[in-house]
C-alpha cells in the first residue's frame, strides 16, 4: 500500500501532540508542590512575585525548581479552599496565619515560622559548607591583592538566612588558570562568563561571581555572610601531575608510529650512510644528531604550548577540534592514497613526504656536515640534526600536532602537556635508535632501507588510523 507525503506528516503531528503535553504533564508531576498564601489589598504590590525572591533567599532554592501556585486570601473563593487546606493538615484555627507556605507537604504558618524554620529544614541532610572558587594566576599583581583578602576570611562565616543563623564552614578551592585550564572553563561556561571578564583574580560562588581585587575585598565577604556560597555545586580539581594511563600509553604509541615515518627515517639513512662511508666516530655522531632532534621537538613543542596557554581563548578548545579534524581528514586520505601507491611500487606517486626542494637542500646539508674535524664536527652535526627535524617537522611531525592539538581540545593543563611532550618526542626517536644500533651493528644500509620501503604501505595505513583515533578520542574521549 502506498502511503502519501501527507499522511506521514499528519501522523507525525498527532504523535507531537499527544507526547509533547504528556512530556510536559511528566515533568510538572516530577517536581514538589509549592504553595503560598497571603493576603494582598495593595493594586500595585506582587507578592506573589516577590515571594521568589524571598523563598531563594530563604532556602538556596528556586521557585521554579517546584510546581508552584498562589492564592490571594482578598477573594472568597481562596479563602474557602485556603480552611480546606488547613484542615487537611490538621491545622488549628489558632495557627491559621498568613503568610503560609507549605513546601512539598511541611507547612510554615506566619512570618515568624517561614523566616526560621524554612531555612533550618532546607540545611537538613545538606553540606553547610561555603564553597568557593578562587580562579588566579602566578603572574597577576592583582592576584595578590586578593590573595590577602581571602587569607583574611574567617575559617567559619556566621550565615544568616531571614531569622535562622548558623555556621558554615568556609571551603576555598583555589585554581591556578594556567596549571588548570580545563577547571576554569567548566567555570566560564557553568556562569557564563563574558569573554571580556574572563580573567583573574575572580571568584565563583553559588549562582555568581565576582571579578577583580577590589571586588572580592567589598563584596565577598556580605555575601558569605548572606550564605550565597552554601550549596555550591563542586568540581574536583583535577591534579595535573598525573597523567592518566590511556592519555600516555596513546601519546607514546603515536610517537612510535611517527617515528617509522618515512619522511623522518630517510634523512636518518642517509646521514648513516654518509657516516659508514667517512668512518668517523660513527656511534658518537649518530647520538648527537638524535639528541639534537630530540631537543629540536621539545623547542618547538614548548614554544607552540607556551603560546596557546599564554593566549588561551575561550574558543579555543572547540576551534581546535575542527582544526585537528579538517587537517587529520586530509592527511588520512594522503597517507591511504600513498599507502595504495606504495603496494603498487609507484613510489613516485608519494604525496605526503617533504617537498624535493626541501630534501635535496638537507641532503647537500648532510653531506656537507660530515667535512669537519674534532669539535667541529661535533657542531656541525648537532646543528645539522636541528636544521632536519626543524624541516621534516611538517612531515614527520604531523601525529605529534594532531597529539598537541588534541590535548589542547580536551583541556589539558600545561604541566600535563609537556609530560606527554616528552613521552612523545622519546617514543619517536625510539625507532631511529633502533635502526641505528641495527645498522651499526650489521652495517648493511641497503637491507634496512629495503626493510623500510617494503613496510612503508604498513607505515602509512597505521597513520591514518592512528589520525582517525586522535580525531575521535579528541571528540568523544578526552
Amino acid at each position: 500500500m502506498k502511503i502519501s507525503g501527507k499522511r506521514i506528516i499528519c501522523f507525525f503531528l498527532f504523535f507531537f501532540s499527544i507526547a509533547v503535553p504528556f512530556k510536559a504533564v511528566e515533568a510538572e508531576e516530577d517536581r514538589p508542590e509549592l504553595v503560598y498564601f497571603f493576603e494582598n489589598y495593595c493594586d500595585v504590590c506582587h507578592p506573589e512575585k516577590e515571594f521568589a525572591e524571598t523563598f531563594y533567599a530563604l532556602t538556596g532554592h528556586h521557585i521554579e525548581e517546584y510546581s508552584y501556585s498562589y492564592y490571594d486570601m482578598r477573594y472568597e473563593k481562596n479563602r474557602t479552599f485556603f480552611e480546606e487546606t488547613a484542615e487537611e493538615y490538621g491545622i488549628v484555627p489558632a495557627e491559621r496565619l498568613l503568610p503560609m507556605v507549605i513546601v512539598d507537604g511541611k507547612v510554615y504558618s506566619g512570618d515568624l515560622r517561614v523566616e526560621s524554620m524554612m531555612p533550618l529544614n532546607f540545611l537538613e541532610n545538606t553540606s553547610t559548607d561555603s564553597v568557593i572558587y578562587y580562579l588566579y594566576s602566578p603572574v597577576c599583581e592583582s592576584c595578590v591583592e586578593a590573595e590577602k583578602e581571602i587569607d583574611k576570611l574567617p575559617e567559619t562565616v556566621q550565615v544568616k538566612r531571614g531569622l535562622a543563623e548558623f555556621d558554615s564552614e568556609l571551603v576555598v578551592y583555589r585554581i591556578d588558570i594556567y596549571e588548570d585550564p580545563s577547571v576554569a572553563r567548566s567555570l566560564f561556561q557553568r556562569y557564563s562568563v563574558p569573554e571580556q571578564q574572563q580573567t583573574t583574580p575572580i571568584v565563583f560562588l553559588r549562582e555568581d561571581y565576582i571579578n577583580g581585587a577590589d571586588g572580592i575585598k567589598y563584596k565577598l565577604p556580605y555575601m558569605l555572610k548572606m550564605g550565597l556560597a552554601v550549596g555550591t555545586s563542586l568540581i574536583a580539581p583535577t591534579d595535573s601531575s598525573e597523567i592518566p594511563a590511556l592519555s600516555a600509553a596513546g601519546t607514546a604509541l603515536a610517537g612510535l608510529i611517527a617515528g617509522f615515518n618515512p619522511c623522518a627515517l630517510s634523512m636518518l639513512l642517509l646521514f648513516l650512510s654518509v657516516l659508514l662511508s667517512s668512518d668517523k666516530g660513527m656511534l658518537c655522531m649518530a647520538f648527537l644528531y638524535l639528541a639534537a632532534k630530540l631537543f629540536t621537538y621539545v623547542v618547538i613543542g614548548t614554544g607552540l604550548l607556551s603560546v596557546f596557554i599564554a593566549w588561551d581563548p575561550a574558543w579555543l578548545p572547540f576551534t581546535a577540534k575542527i582544526l585537528l579534524t579538517c587537517v587529520g581528514c586530509m592527511l588520512i586520505v594522503l597517507n591511504i592514497m600513498d599507502a595504495l601507491a606504495a603496494c603498487r611500487g609507484n613510489y613516485g606517486n608519494i604525496k605526503n613526504q617533504l617537498p624535493h626542494h626541501l630534501r635535496r637542500f638537507l641532503n647537500e646539508r648532510i653531506r656537507r656536515s660530515i667535512r669537519g674535524k674534532g669539535a667541529a664536527l661535533c657542531i656541525s652535526v648537532l646543528l645539522l640534526g636541528v636544521i632536519v627535524a626543524a624541516g621534516e617537522f611538517l612531515c614527520s611531525g604531523q601525529l605529534y600536532l594532531a597529539s598537541l592539538t588534541a590535548g589542547f581540545a580536551a583541556g589539558f593543563g600545561y604541566i600535563r602537556q609537556l609530560m606527554l611532550l616528552m613521552i612523545f618526542c622519546l617514543s619517536f626517536l625510539l625507532p631511529s635508535v633502533l635502526i641505528t644500533l641495527i645498522i651499526m651493528k650489521s652495517r648493511d644500509m641497503f637491507a634496512a632501507s629495503n626493510a623500510i620501503l617494503r613496510r612503508m604501505p604498513l607505515i602509512k595505513l597505521v597513520s591514518a588510523i592512528m589520525m582517525l583515533v586522535i580525531i575521535l578520542s579528541s571528540w568523544f574521549l578526552l
